[in-house]
Parts: structure tokens; sequence; C-alpha cells
């Protein structure tokens, strides 16, 4: 897996981050020397394919400060002036864009704050995962470095306030309201004995484990032994987990412990039977004899 960083000052070239994507190093731009931020990942190492951005369609009112922002952003991304930009607004499938990937990644992300009020394409598609959109590491009304930042919310113990914020300003760029189990960066350990475990919780409680980690999180530890299994990973991640464990009363240890709510798991229950879809599996089966309440019995 590569990932690549970028400038949000220069904004002109990708390069490739030779530390783990974990790793506390900080880069630093070898124009301006400013912090490098994490731009974008992928499987294959960036070459020199030409992409190509085709301009589908536009669906943004002709009046208002959406429309003028979307013409300063399409005559900087296709260098055209405004009259061409204009115009292009009012046609469809339209080559706005044709260069390296780079440059590609940036215009993507100008597009990007545009969507779904507008359509494009790719082509060929491009390849790398966007991890952060870096237009807003700077603040677009002072200029200076923006921060993440997280808050608590009032009256909501179990939320919190989490973004992008320029302390200059002392307001937010972009933010979310969500869990606190979601930020919550801490590792945790969890171990559960297979032991007496019933066949069909088991395969619940696999089917959860297997989902368990990815290529983009390195954070995350797992491994299955005889009689047990063990994952080392962040409260977000091990909540499903947790969810399936607590529903099923199977004990586990857990270090540090969970500070968070645990959600409920809710059941899927099978429907019931009707005697109008009793009746359509008899006509379908002659000479099967059963009743909806038997059916409804065995489950």
């Amino acid at each position: 897996m590569y990932v690549y960083e970028i400038c949000p000052y220069c904004m002109d070239q990708l390069y490739e981050r030779k530390q783990p994507i974990d790793d506390a190093v900080i880069n630093c731009c070898p124009k301006c020397g400013s912090k490098m931020e994490y731009a974008c990942l992928g499987e294959y190492k960036i070459d020199d394919t030409i992409y190509k951005i085709i301009l589908n369609n536009v669906a943004i009112p002709n009046s208002g400060d959406k429309k003028n922002k979307f013409i300063e952003t399409l005559m900087r991304v296709g260098k055209f002036n405004r009259e061409e930009a204009q115009k292009i607004c009012r046609t469809k499938n339209t080559l706005i864009f044709e260069g390296n990937v780079s440059e590609t990644y940036v215009n993507i992300n100008l597009l990007e704050d545009f969507v779904p009020d507008i359509h494009y394409t790719v082509n060929p598609p491009f390849a790398l995962e966007s991890l952060l959109n870096p237009f807003v590491s700077i603040c677009p009304i002072c200029g200076n470095r923006t921060v993440t930042r997280t808050e608590d919310v009032n009256n909501r113990s179990e939320d919190i306030k989490s973004g992008i914020y320029c302390e200059t300003c002392k307001d937010w760029i972009m933010f979310d309201i969500c869990s606190k189990a979601e930020v919550d960066d801490t590792k945790y350990y969890v171990e559960v004995p297979l032991e007496g475990i019933d066949s069909e919780v088991m395969k619940k409680i696999m089917h959860t484990f297997d989902g368990l980690c990815n290529i983009f999180d390195s954070a995350c530890n797992k491994r299955l032994e005889e009689k047990r299994i063990i994952v080392q990973d962040r409260a977000q991640n091990i909540e499903d987990l947790l969810c399936t464990l607590e529903y099923y009363k199977i004990p586990y240890k857990i270090d540090p412990p969970y500070p968070h709510k645990i959600p409920e798991l809710n059941p899927v229950y099978k429907n019931k039977w009707t005697e109008e879809e009793v009746r359509d599996l008899i006509k379908a089966n002659p000479g099967l004899k059963v009743t909806a309440d038997e059916l409804n019995v065995l489950g």
C-alpha cells in the first residue's frame, strides 16, 4: 500500500510517504518547508498516466453564491476565462481538464465540493483513495493552518463535536457530530474464550470477527487461537463485536475498560408464516401437510 502526501500551500505535487501511515514522523515540503498533509493512498505506485476529467452535467441554480463559486473553480481547474466557464456550465460531457496524477488529485478535490449538484467522470478511473481534502488544512479566511479539534456536545454525553477548526478566526471550517467511540484512538485488547458457546452463536461471533481489520488500518491486530479469539483495535471497530458478545451474554476480557455505551444488538426475527403463504407452499409441494402454527413453532 502506497501513501502519498501533499503540501497544502504549494498544492502541486504528490510525494510518497516512506513511513507507515500511523507513524508520528512529520514530513516537510521540499519547496517551501511547510508541513505536509496526508493526501491519498493506493495499491499501486503512481506513474505518468495522463487523466481526463469530463464534466457531464451541472445542476447548480444560475443565481447565487454557489454558482459563482463553481464558475471560479471551473476557471481554476481548466484554466478557462469566465465566459468559457459559463458556456461549459450550459453544455454536457465537456472535457475540462487533462493532466498528471497530482494535478488530477487536486482538481478532483476542488470539484467534490459541488457534488451532487454536478456530475463528472475521470478517465481512466482514478485509482487513489483520498484520505483528507487538503484544502481544509488552510483556513480560507485568514490563510493560517487549521487544527483538528473535538469538544463535548451539551446534554449529549455520548456525542462529541469533531472537525477542522481555525484557532486564529476562532471558528469551525467543517465539523460533524459523532459518537465519542468514533474519535477514540485507544487500542483495546479483547479476549474471548470460545469454549461452551452454542454453534449458531459461534457463527455470529466468527462472522463479526472476520469483518474486523482491513489493509487501510494498521492499528488493528487480531488472531484466532484454538480456544479463544484476540483482538486489538480502536473503539469504533470493536463495537459490533462487543454488541454481539453482550447480547448473547458471552464472557470476555477487555483492557483498558471500555468507557463508551455499547449499543444494543437488534436481533433479526423471521417473519411468521401466514395462512396464505402456507397455502401457496402446499400448492407448490403436493402431498405436504402442515399448518401455519406448526411452521411458526419451528421458527
